[in-house]
């Protein structure tokens, strides 16, 4: 029921890559085709059909690649054409279909100044005159070809090329910015060639990558404001804006988007339906009209191309190519419905298929809803810092709702999202994720979420994940020597460095530096020849955020990762003394001021007795004293606050160090997934709050985990006397012990 049921599907074309936007749906003759183009320059016309084999009807060789293709009405009046988009040229072809072949005859050609990136037809002229061909190129210029001339125009505060349209009764431009929003231009803006001092009429921050942009004129009763709809498609959102750029609806979709195609139907009589179809990288297609989703099916590949054919009886089928070059064309395998590619199939009948959906319904409806609330989280490599929370309801009501973030001591405090009381309707919040000073370490955060039932009972849920590394790096550079190293070997296939951060443009391909965003940075080398890379950092525990970026970068493919050298322990253990020394300097100062805090209400009782006394004193011996004792007070206030603000720095520091040992403790050992579960949960990484203390309870944790590891019963003076942690050797003899009984591993 939700799967694409193929009609027609081409064959595979030999080992050519395509431009998504090289693919299009038209009827010549009353005779549906699809033409695409490769970036080899091969055009093909495929006739879609259940007895055709599935071969292209005709093939046309051109020489330059071929980046776009549409089919339509072109700077002349009542006059079809094929445009196609080459680098540099753009060329219209008539089409004439005979018995066996497609011909095609150039009608005109346009030699373009500017790389070529995409185009689109539009009335620019007037709702009157032909649509003429609008070209972006790829450095920021747009070249408008009309019927008599063509000239070219930049683009204000352009930085990289992508989806833009053009509203004719608005005289609008409206461009995807790299920067992650939507910005709209009048035309005479845009004709002024003054770009950089260009105004822009209204923008979008959608946050994310936008893939496509779409705009509808909605049947309203007035030319006016709001009288279009404007549809953007981002990688995870679709976002409908007015046409003064106001949000009208902001909806969530899985998975990717990859492509999208939209358009207007009329299923009705006097009735019109917007029509949008979004293809993900999850191989699904989700249907949405007028903007709300209304089906989702699934494919057996990722779409890139989406088209919608009529093929005689059928209508409104759906067609789609993906990264190979192969067409699909199918339907949905339900009901019938106005003009979206639904049959009516003949063994499922209406009333069969009613009663399977109300058995369906009531089953879901017996099923205990155990989860009174859903939180689901959207996070995007391309902006790791806005990580998008969507809160699901499965009561009529629930009461105070709000949700806390534990994140790393690397992430500087998240304030907790208050949402209130909630109904079963869907509700989308953004959460900003800023680093701290701190060490980059562990990836993962848990979203707590408190809320109160209708009955007045105070539950929980909670959500756990992990964010993209690429929240701390600021930029990549050559290799930087550092002072610590660890060596980690591949197990299995080699993957190089440009292999494993294909997202970033390395400076070198054997090796590289992140420049992180608190300033530190941590270097990665390969050496393929014996199957290792090198990870280099300033310290020890700043060894942790290179060696879980690689293996996050490697966890796409089969290939894991092996430490073989001993665990230098002894390189984290200055940072455990220092810690330890600052909380025992702590916990001096507050006796010192606790006492302080006792001698001044001495005082105060002493000024307080000898002011009331029958026979008064003078009260300058204990005036000075009052002085003095304030004064102490001060000063310890003073010192503790300076002491706590190196404790924050070096909580940091531990939380990595931490993660170093942790991470470095299972790359030695294959451990099975109960005992790496122990490792990673028992062993604490926050330090900071914590009492007895972050030393205490590392060394208890420790001698549970190494009892648990080694099968042995481990005698530990925990607790036996008040200061056995002044010689924290005792912590550092531990982590040595633990690695030595598990093998492998020389004594250091």
């Amino acid at each position: 029921m939700f799967r694409l049921r193929e009609l027609w599907q081409s064959k595979i074309p030999p080992n050519e890559e395509f431009s998504p936007d090289a693919c299009v749906s038209f009827e010549l003759g009353n005779t549906p085709f699809i033409a695409t183009g490769s970036f080899s320059g091969t055009l093909r016309f495929y006739y879609p059909s259940k007895a055709d084999n599935g071969i292209p009807f005709t093939e046309i060789k051109i020489k330059n690649p071929i980046l776009q293709l549409r089919y339509g009405i072109f700077l002349k009046p009542e006059q079809y054409a094929l445009a196609v988009l080459q680098p540099n040229l753009i060329t219209l072809y008539s089409l004439q279909i005979t018995d066996k072949t497609m011909v095609t005859t150039e009608i005109q050609s346009s030699i373009l100044s500017h790389s070529a990136f995409n185009f689109i037809a539009t009335q620019i002229d007037g709702l009157t005159s032909p649509p003429s061909i609008i070209v972006q190129s790829l450095d920021g210029f747009l070249t408008i070809i009309t019927a008599n001339a063509a000239d070219t125009y930049p683009i204000p505060h352009f930085f990289l090329p992508g989806p833009f349209t053009y509203i004719p009764l608005l005289e609008s431009f409206i461009f995807a910015a790299a920067d992650y929003k939507v910005i709209c231009y009048r035309k005479n803006v845009i004709f002024a060639k003054q770009a950089a001092e260009a105004n822009e009429e209204w923008s979008y921050v959608i946050g994310e990558q936008v893939v496509s942009i779409h705009a509808w004129k909605r049947v309203v009763k007035h030319a006016g404001a709001s009288s279009f709809d404007i549809g953007i498609v981002g990688e995870r959102t679709l976002a409908v804006l007015t046409d003064n750029g106001r949000l009208k609806t902001l909806m969530k979709h899985n998975g990717n988007t990859i492509c999208s195609y939209a358009y207007q139907a009329s299923p009705e009589q006097n009735k019109v339906c917007n029509n949008l179809i979004i293809g993900c990288e999850d191989k699904t297609l989700s249907i949405y009209i007028n903007f709300k989703k209304v089906w989702q099916l699934s494919l057996n590949v990722v779409p890139i191309s989406l088209n919608v054919v009529n093929i005689p009886p059928n209508n409104g089928l759906i067609s789609f190519m993906d990264f190979e070059g192969t067409l699909s064309v199918g339907y949905l395998g339900t009901h019938e419905s106005g003009d979206l590619g639904l049959p009516a199939l003949p063994r499922i009948t209406k009333e069969q298929l009613k009663d399977h959906m109300n058995k369906v319904n009531q089953r879901i409806s017996e099923i205990p809803t155990a989860d009174h609330l859903q939180l689901f989280v959207n996070v995007s490599r391309a902006s790791p810092s806005i990580i998008e929370l969507v809160f699901q309801s499965n009561q009529p009501e629930l009461k105070n709702v709000r949700c806390y973030a534990d994140v790393p001591l690397s992430i500087n405090r998240v304030e907790p999202i208050l949402v209130g009381n909630m109904s079963q309707e869907e509700q989308t919040f953004r959460m900003n994720f800023v680093t701290s000073l701190c060490p980059a370490s562990y990836l993962s955060v848990t979203l707590n979420a408190l809320f109160e039932t209708k009955e007045g009972r105070n539950l929980s849920k909670s959500v756990k994940f992990d964010i993209p590394f690429e929240l701390y790096v600021k930029r990549c550079e050559p290799r930087v020597k550092m002072p610590v190293s660890a060596i980690v070997y591949a197990n299995g296939e080699f993957i190089t460095l440009v292999q494993a951060f294909s997202n970033f443009v390395l400076p070198e391909k054997h090796s590289f530096s992140f420049v992180l965003a608190n300033g530190d940075v941590v270097s990665l080398s390969e050496d393929s020849k014996n199957k290792r890379y090198r990870i280099e950092a300033e310290t020890f525990d700043k060894l942790a955020f290179p060696l879980i970026a690689l293996q996050k970068s490697l966890s796409s493919t089969k290939t894991t990762l092996k430490y073989k050298d001993a665990i230098q322990i002894n390189l984290f253990n200055d940072i455990v003394i220092e810690h330890h020394k600052l909380r025992v300097k702590e916990r001096d100062l507050k006796k010192k001021l606790h006492e302080s805090v006792n001698e001044l209400e001495h005082v105060q009782k002493a000024l307080i007795s000898r002011y009331e006394a029958a026979t008064p004193e003078p009260l300058d011996d204990l005036n000075s004293l009052l002085s003095n004792v304030t004064s102490d007070l001060k000063n310890l206030t003073k010192m503790i606050e300076e002491n706590q603000a190196e404790l924050e720095k070096l909580d940091g520091r531990l939380e990595a160090g931490i993660t170093t040992l942790q991470t470095l403790l299972l790359l030695s050992n294959d451990f099975e997934q109960n005992k790496q579960d122990l490792i990673q949960n028992v062993i604490p990484r926050r330090c900071q709050n914590m009492t007895p203390g972050w030393e205490e309870c590392a060394y208890a944790a420790l001698s549970y985990v190494l009892e648990v590891l080694t099968g042995t019963k481990q005698s530990t003076a925990f607790g036996a006397e008040a200061e056995f942690l002044n010689n924290v050797e005792s912590l550092t003899n531990l982590f040595i012990s633990l690695v030595e009984k598990l093998g492998k591993v020389p004594k250091k």
